[in-house]
């Protein structure tokens, strides 16, 4: 679409089309542009009139913005025959629900012939709008005390409350998206708002000054830098007031009530400005009775049939249930169930089922925090890369202790494996690996194996097989450079304030006379070292554990103050040693062992957490959708979910707000060392092809 950039004072003529919001729409951008000519036609003036009424208004606006609708009754005013005109701005009708998810409309085929031979829908207390809650126990057969025991934080985890506010968010970033408006930067102003709406589809008016704005934005001319909100007439404060009850009000930090305010209409008439919630109750339940067959209402998570099932199960297992009416088919029993205050990330179908996938959050509350200034160190398998690169490039503290000659471009520091990890270590797959790097480094052990020798002649690390891609010249460079490195690892012991270790794996390769573990067999790099010195080990739960813990004893006899976080690899083996069974089936294994090794080990220890990096990407509930096409690489929305719940959990942190990535993105360069992933375990493939 070609938009024309006016000049100002020049006359415009625009069509505003939509629900009640477009009033405030046109008012707003009026009183900004006072000579554009607009006129509004809201959905009741063409269910009124007739669409055809108004098809001259179409052809002669200059452009049209409008509320998106497929209704079959507006005719021309149709999305479908809209967005066949170029001048026409599509602005969706603004709602959100995640401060009221109890308040919702009745199901349109709710309607009854009333006392005067009148069809009418079926009210509430307070007319159109319900408690889902109220409906609920109104179907099971409920009285009115009954119902209102439903009110409270536990019923509300089990229907999905608490997890509506930010579905909601992520609904409507979505929404507006689809139709050309980033809004991100706005919510996060509207967060800070408190509870920005009065009923789920009746926003502030800070809410439409801004979509007004977005809309002259649209238009390409200048907003205005002062503000109008308060200076357009506005009737939504003057109606209902749906309340945000109390749990959820601390839940998600702002004001609760227990009361609705309430407005004079056709069908209520009030002597009051507020009803509390019993009154609300016995009103509904009065007009309910009206309404001979079964109420029905579509709330926001999950359908009608599975909210009522919830919350059978609910009274089944709380002593909610005394005198229950006898059509709710209610066991009368006594039973205080275990579950019933537990938090919603207990739940599956509240915390997993009912969310949407880049939003599900199975991180718990760690007990300690990461500031911009905390020394972060990380080690591990391929995975472990993208936590150090994204810590980097947000602006962390990331520890390297081995660093690159000064006179490297950034692509051969990255060839050369500098600064991938605190240390020049490479990847470390297994426990056994990091134990005997930090053993070595502190003088308790000495390899047998000091190098290997290349088919062209130079000489490599056997410990670190692809640090030097081209090899050494000789053992007394490859000497000097292994005693630069374990330099370093002791540095980043002393110094580390927390350490991240990523579980890779359970097999590998190890010497048959010292168990030193390497991270490839030799022959997959060298056909002169003598391979028959190796032997291939598949490591257990019980060994991977006794690993881990003679690592944190050991670095905690010389850093007291260290924390550790422990997570697993998502990556699957790329192959198998052992033939018992699939390269599958034995990539579950070896998670499997890494997962309960490290919980066990996170339970033992005060200062270890365990991040669920692993469940995260391989989770059923993305239905595979973080893996790349191979099924082994993790694709970036993979990596960038794990890394915003761990930077929302540990850091406090909005990745999606910072500057320090686009600053690290902005040079080709940068860009390579931030997206490659160096794994040794590559060369098992190409040994293979």
């Amino acid at each position: 679409m070609k938009w024309l950039i006016n000049s100002k004072g020049c006359t415009l003529k625009i069509l505003m089309f939509g629900n009640y919001q477009i009033d405030f729409l046109a008012n707003y951008i009026s009183l900004c542009f006072p000579e554009w000519k607009i006129t509004t036609i809201t959905l009741r003036n063409i269910q009124a009139n007739g669409p055809e009424s108004f098809m001259s208004e179409i052809d002669s606006a200059d452009y049209i913005v409008a509320h998106p609708m497929e209704r079959a009754d507006i005719g021309a005013f149709r999305q479908s025959n809209l967005v066949k005109l170029d001048k026409t701005i599509f602005i969706p009708a603004f709602t959100f629900s995640g401060f009221h998810p109890d308040c919702v409309y009745i199901h349109r085929d709710c309607v009854y012939i009333n006392d005067k031979g009148i069809k009418t829908s079926v009210k509430s207390g307070v007319g159109d709008y319900h408690s889902a809650i109220a409906i609920y126990g109104y179907h099971l057969g409920l009285n009115v005390d009954q119902t209102l025991k439903l009110f409270n934080s536990r019923v509300y985890e089990i229907l999905g409350y608490y997890s509506l506010y930010e579905v909601e968010f992520h609904r409507i970033h979505q929404e507006f998206l689809e139709y050309g408006f980033d809004i991100s930067n706005i919510i996060a102003q509207w967060r800070l708002l408190g509870c920005f709406m009065y009923t789920v589809n009746h926003p502030k008016s800070q809410i439409l000054s801004d979509i007004a704005e977005l809309i002259i934005d649209k238009l390409q001319y200048e907003i205005p830098n002062f503000d109008l909100c308060d200076a357009v007439p506005y009737t939504a404060p003057s109606s209902i007031i749906w309340p945000v009850y109390p749990s959820i009000a601390n839940f998600i930090k702002c004001n609760s009530s227990n009361f609705i305010k309430v407005a004079n209409s056709d069908y209520t008439k009030f002597n009051k400005a507020y009803i509390d919630d019993k009154e609300f109750v016995n009103l509904s339940f009065k007009s309910y009775k009206e309404y001979k067959k079964e109420l029905n209402t579509v709330p926001y998570i999950n359908s009608f049939e599975e909210n009522v099932t919830s919350i059978k199960e609910y009274l089944l297992e709380s002593s909610n249930v005394e005198n229950v009416s006898k059509h709710s088919d209610l066991p009368h029993e006594n039973f205080n169930s275990p579950y019933t205050r537990l938090p919603e990330s207990s739940f599956w179908k509240s915390s997993i089922a009912a969310i949407p996938v880049a939003l599900v959050d199975p991180v718990t509350k760690p007990n300690f925090t990461i500031s911009t200034s905390t020394k972060v160190a990380t080690a591990g398998s391929c995975f472990a890369e993208h936590i150090a690169n994204n810590l980097k490039a947000n602006g962390f503290n990331y520890l390297v202790t081995e660093k690159e000659p000064a006179n490297l471009t950034p692509l051969e520091r990255l060839d050369r494996n500098y600064s991938i990890f605190t240390a020049r270590y490479a990847n470390l797959y297994t426990a056994k690996q990091l134990l005997q790097l930090l053993q070595e480094a502190v003088g308790l052990r000495v390899p047998m194996d000091s190098h290997w020798k290349k088919n062209n002649g130079k000489y490599i690390d056997p410990f670190r097989p692809e640090i030097e891609k081209l090899g050494f010249d000789n053992t007394y460079q490859l000497a000097l450079s292994r005693k630069v490195h374990l330099a370093a690892v002791r540095d980043m012991i002393k110094e580390t304030e927390v350490f991240v270790f990523t579980l890779g794996a359970t097999e590998a390769w190890r010497h048959k006379i010292d168990q030193s573990v390497v991270p490839l067999h030799p022959a997959a790099v060298s056909s002169t070292t003598s391979s028959n010195m190796y032997e291939f080990h598949n490591f257990n739960v019980s060994e991977v554990k006794n690993d881990l813990k003679e690592v944190i004893d050991l670095i905690l006899s010389i850093n007291p103050s260290i924390k550790f976080i422990l997570t697993v690899s998502p990556i699957p083996l790329i192959a198998t040693f052992s033939d018992k069974h699939s390269v599958l089936t034995n990539t579950t294994y070896s998670k499997s062992v890494l997962r309960v090794a490290a919980d066990e080990v996170a339970q033992k220890f005060a200062c270890v957490e365990y991040f669920p990096s692993y469940e995260i990407i391989t989770g059923n509930y993305n239905r595979g959708a973080y893996y790349d096409i191979d099924l082994r690489s993790i694709r970036p929305e993979g990596v960038k979910h794990v890394m915003n719940l761990f930077f929302k959990h540990y850091c406090h942190f909005d990745m999606n707000q910072n500057t320090h990535i686009n600053k690290a993105n902005s040079n080709t360069n940068e860009k390579k060392i931030l997206s490659d992933i160096i794994c040794e375990e590559e060369l098992i493939q190409k040994s293979n092809e």
